[in-house]
This record gives C-alpha cells, sequence and structure tokens, in this order.
C-alpha cells in the first residue's frame, strides 16, 4: 500500500482534447498525487517536427505524444499503448471514455482496469461495444448511472465534480485585482452558437421539419426543459413525419443545442437591468440585447478565480443535458467565496442545503426576483456565500472525489 493507504500506486490520466475536460484532467492528475498515487497525464501534440515524430516527450501537462497532421487516431493510439506498456500503471483514467470508448479490445490486451469519469451525456457516445472488460464507470450524473450499468460495466456509479481549492481560493474584493471584474451579475459560459443553428437542415428536409425543430426548440428552452425526444417524437407523430433514421440523433443536438442558447440568451436578457458582466466566446453579441456586457473570453487559471470573488451573484444557467447534477461553477465559485444563484436541479438540493447554502430558482421570474432581492440583502448573501465554501471545502474538492474513485476501484481489480 501507498502512504495514504490505497494498493493502487499509479495511474495514468488520458487528457483529451475540447474546453473543458483537459482541465478536469489535470485536476485528477493533482488529486492523484495528493493520495499518494503517481499520476501522469498523456496527450496528443499536433508538430511539424519530424525528428520528434517517433517519440514521447515530457511537457507541462504530462507526457505528449507527438503527431503529425497526416497521422490518424489509429497511429496515436498504438503510440499511446506503447507509452502506458512503458509506465505499467495500475489503472487508466478517462475523463469521458476518451479512446477507450473507441478501442475497448485494444485496452483490454493491454489488461490494465480503466476508470472512466463522464462528465457529459455517455448516451451519446457509449454502447454495448464500447466497454472494455474492465470497465469502471463514474457518472457526474445520477440518471446515467443505470444506462452506464446496463452496458456491462464492473461497476458504475454517481461522482460530482468538484473544485481544486488551491486554484480557485478568494481574492479580497479590495485587492486591486478583482477591480476589472466587480460586478452585480455575472455569467460565465458558452453562447452555443448563434440560433439559427437550425437554418443549416433548411435545404436537407421538406419545410414542415423547420417548423417542427423550432417547436422543440421554443418548447426544450423552458425550464425544466422537457426531453428533446419526447417533444421531437410529439411532433413527428402529429404531423405524421419522420426524419431519415439516420439523421435522427444529429436533429436532436440541434434542437438541444439551439434551446440552450436560446435558455442562456433570455435569461441573461430578462437581467438587463442589472448589466449583467458575460464572458465566453465570440456568439454572444449577436445574442445580447442592450444592458448586458460582453467581455469576451476569460482566463481559466488566472481571471476566473478573481472574477467569482468580485462578482456579488455568479450567475449559473445548467445546460439541459445535465439532467440531475450540477456543473463545475457550482464548486469553483464558492470556493472562491463568491454567491451563487442557480437554475433548479435535484443535485443542488441533494448536495447543498439551498435555504442557507446556495440559492436556487424556479424560471425566469423568480431569477430575476432573486437576483434583486440578493443584492439588496448582502448580509444575507454573504453569509450564503460563507457557509457554502466551508461545505465545499469540507466536502467537495476534487480529492474527495479521487478518494471515493479511488475506493471503488480498488474493490474491483
Amino acid at each position: 500500500m501507498n502512504k495514504a493507504g490505497y494498493r493502487i500506486k499509479s495511474a495514468v490520466v488520458l487528457r483529451g482534447t475540447g474546453i473543458v475536460t483537459p482541465y478536469i484532467a489535470d485536476e485528477c492528475v493533482t488529486a492523484l498525487n495528493q493520495a499518494n498515487v503517481a499520476a501522469i497525464g498523456i496527450e496528443m501534440r499536433v508538430t511539424s517536427d519530424e525528428s520528434e515524430l517517433n517519440r514521447a516527450k515530457v511537457g507541462a501537462s504530462g507526457i505528449q505524444i507527438q503527431m503529425s497532421s497526416e497521422e490518424t487516431v489509429m497511429d496515436y493510439f498504438n503510440k499511446m499503448r506503447v507509452c502506458i506498456k512503458e509506465i505499467k500503471p495500475d489503472f487508466i483514467l478517462s475523463i469521458d471514455a476518451v479512446f477507450t470508448r473507441d478501442y475497448p479490445a485494444l485496452f483490454d490486451e493491454l489488461g490494465i482496469p480503466v476508470a472512466a469519469w463522464f462528465v457529459d451525456d455517455p448516451m451519446m457516445f457509449m454502447t454495448l461495444g464500447s466497454v472494455c472488460s474492465k470497465f469502471i464507470a463514474f457518472s457526474w450524473d445520477r440518471v446515467y448511472v443505470k444506462p452506464l450499468s446496463d452496458l456491462g460495466c464492473l461497476a458504475a456509479e454517481y461522482l460530482p465534480l468538484g473544485t481544486n481549492p488551491a486554484k480557485f481560493r478568494r481574492t479580497p474584493p479590495s485587492d486591486p485585482r478583482c477591480a476589472p471584474f466587480a460586478c452585480d451579475v455575472s455569467f460565465v459560459g458558452s453562447s452555443l452558437g448563434q440560433r439559427t443553428i437550425l437554418s443549416g437542415i433548411e435545404n436537407e428536409y421538406e419545410p414542415r421539419m423547420r417548423d417542427i425543430m423550432e417547436e422543440c426548440v421554443s418548447r426544450h428552452s423552458e425550464p425544466p426543459h422537457p426531453p428533446v425526444r419526447e417533444l421531437l417524437n410529439e411532433a413527428l407523430a402529429r404531423e405524421k413525419t419522420a426524419p431519415v433514421v439516420d439523421k435522427r440523433r444529429a436533429i436532436e443536438v440541434r434542437i438541444e443545442t439551439a434551446s440552450m442558447a436560446l435558455y442562456r440568451s433570455r435569461a441573461i436578457n430578462r437581467l438587463a437591468r442589472f448589466a449583467p458582466q458575460v464572458y465566453g466566446d465570440s456568439g454572444w453579441p449577436a445574442l445580447l440585447e442592450p444592458g448586458p456586457v460582453f467581455r469576451g473570453p476569460i482566463g481559466y487559471d488566472v481571471d476566473l478565480p478573481l472574477l467569482y470573488s468580485a462578482s456579488r451573484i455568479n450567475l449559473n444557467l445548467t445546460k439541459s443535458q445535465l439532467k440531475t447534477s450540477v456543473n463545475q461553477r457550482v464548486f469553483d465559485a464558492p470556493a472562491c467565496g463568491g454567491f451563487v444563484l442557480t437554475d433548479k436541479r435535484e443535485d443542488a438540493e441533494l448536495l447543498f442545503d439551498t435555504d442557507k447554502e446556495i440559492a436556487v430558482f424556479n424560471n425566469e421570474d423568480d431569477m430575476a426576483t432573486k437576483v434583486a432581492y440578493f443584492l439588496e440583502n448582502n448580509e444575507e448573501r454573504e453569509s450564503r456565500a460563507r457557509m457554502t465554501k466551508r461545505h465545499v471545502l469540507a466536502e467537495h474538492t476534487y480529492a474527495h472525489r479521487i478518494r471515493r474513485m479511488l475506493e471503488v476501484v480498488e474493490n474491483h481489480i
């Protein structure tokens, strides 16, 4: 056993790509190392330097496997497999089962247990053929635990997200570094593209399909966000039409994405009189009415903790793919001493005391009312923020999540 009492002594974390998942992978590496499990991340790096192509390189985020733009994912996997064999970890951790879901038989050949922590809807890409024989699943949303278990995993368990208090920590709002971020209300997140995302299907289907999709977008954008599949089935049956089978999932994704763009922009515009500060991608200006202020992208490691510290209210608008769970912001902002007002999710009430810690709203009217209330009631807002911070640091860090993960993995190896 290592010094922390675990039989597991080493791990490899597959870093993957995307906006959020590499950060979560890095936090897992840090938390594993804190638990005295020697962990290292592996990521792909595209290079034009031919002298680097056949070797792995140690970088700031771990091992970088060098790839040319002409090489395939299979080429990458073969290089990664050689790297893993040399490390000989006790288990492999993959966020969203990246790579492991595409080549389960090859991971079986390695014979190393695979733990996958899903922070996106796993049913978008997981099938019976995606699970290797030593596959252990963790889901940040309780609704996906049974479907994952049904795929034949050794175990499937709920594991919510957390925070890294070494990175997300309080900076007094009076600190000059907070000055550029001071505001009554802030929101950080993707615009999820233009609402005109539906325009791409104009020539793909008969005209009434667009009307069906727009109807579903409108209905799904309203909390509690009725399931897209049910809305689409209802509309298709009523109109006695159906899309081409292999286009069905793409249509559902477009509806959900457009719905969330509408939901987020409508909510922020509803708060126009409070001049909310919005941080995110370049799709936002086209969605915002006069009042909200678009501030552009924000740096994750340095500026985001300052924003959470400086904002009087950190607004959270959850994507509908999170059925019961809460997202990263609900842990990171309180770790910085920030007050969080979030839309209603079961896990918000499961993980927090919403009468004394984070606050929850049910709809846009309720959101606007509570924003006004908490801006006027500084003492209550600050008390809630202090209590939530204590709670998060005591129970909801990545160190807590990794400890539970190690306990489960050790029971199945």
